[in-house]
C-alpha cells in the first residue's frame, strides 16, 4: 500500500478544488 502517495493525491485535489472555488469566484465577481 502506499499510504504517503495516496495522502499527497488527496492533499493535491483538495489545493487544486479550492484553487478553482476562488478563480471561479474572482471570476463572478469581475464579470458583475
Amino acid at each position: 500500500m502506499h499510504h504517503c502517495n495516496t495522502h499527497l493525491t488527496w492533499y493535491i485535489g483538495k489545493f487544486i478544488l479550492g484553487f478553482a472555488g476562488l478563480f471561479f469566484i474572482y471570476a463572478g465577481f469581475v464579470k458583475e
